[in-house]
C-alpha cells in the first residue's frame, strides 16, 4: 500500500512506528527510518507498551540507515527505561550497528543496571564487536552471585573470551557448577560446549 499511495509510510511511521516496522521499511527514505526510529524509542522511553508482543518476535533489520548509531546512543544511557534501552540493543544487534559497541560495553559492565539488561548488552556486544575487543568483557568474570543470579554474565564472558583471551589455568579456576534451576544459559551452554 505505501508503493501505491504517496506518503502513506511517513503517515503510518508517525502514528504507529511498530505498524511501519511489522510492514517493511527496506525502500523507505533515511528520513522515514529516522523518524519511525525516534517515535518507537520514545514511545518505549515513555512506558508506552509498545515492544511486548513476545508470540510474533520482531526484526528491526527494516529501520537500518546510515546515522543509526547516533539515533540509538541516547536510548543506551542507564537513565532510560529497560523497555527503551531493551529495543535500542536489539536494533544495534539486528542491524549490526558496530558504532553502538562501546555503549552497549558500558551498559555490560555497569553493576548499577539491571541484570537481564547487562546480559543481553553483553551477548549483543560479543556479536558486534571485534574480536580483539572481547577482552574488555574480563571483569564479568568476577561478578558477584547477586548481581548475576543466573550466571549469564559469567557464561557470555567464559564463552567470549576462550581461549583467544583467556588461559587454560584461568578458566579452570573459574568452572563451577552451574546454579540450580539455569540449565541451557550462557554458562551451562559454555560448560557442554
Amino acid at each position: 500500500v505505501g508503493r501505491l499511495v504517496p506518503g502513506f509510510g511517513e503517515q503510518i511511521a508517525e502514528i504507529d512506528p511498530l505498524a511501519a516496522l511489522r510492514a517493511g521499511l527496506e525502500e523507505a527514505s533515511t528520513d522515514l527510518r529516522r523518524s519511525a526510529v525516534q517515535a518507537y524509542l520514545a514511545r518505549c522511553a515513555s512506558g508506552d507498551d509498545v515492544d511486548s508482543d513476545f508470540l510474533e518476535p520482531i526484526s528491526y533489520s527494516g529501520f537500518a540507515f546510515d546515522g543509526l548509531a547516533d539515533a540509538l546512543k541516547p536510548f543506551l544511557r542507564t537513565s532510560v527505561r529497560r523497555e527503551a534501552k531493551r529495543a535500542a540493543i536489539q536494533m544495534a544487534k539486528d542491524c549490526r550497528v558496530e558504532d553502538v559497541v562501546p555503549e552497549l560495553l558500558r551498559l555490560a559492565l555497569d553493576e548499577a543496571e539491571l541484570q537481564e539488561i547487562r546480559a543481553f548488552a553483553a551477548r549483543t556486544f560479543v556479536k558486534l564487536a571485534k574480536e580483539r575487543d572481547r577482552r574488555k568483557l574480563k571483569p564479568l568474570l568476577k561478578v558477584k552471585p547477586e548481581h548475576d543470579p543466573d550466571d549469564s554474565l559469567l557464561g557470555t564472558a567464559l564463552a567470549a573470551l576462550w581461549p583467544e583471551h583467556l588461559s587454560w589455568s584461568a578458566l579452570i579456576k573459574l568452572i563451577r557448577a552451574p546454579r540450580d534451576g539455569y540449565i541451557g544459559w550462557p554458562y551451562s551452554s559454555f560448560l557442554s560446549e
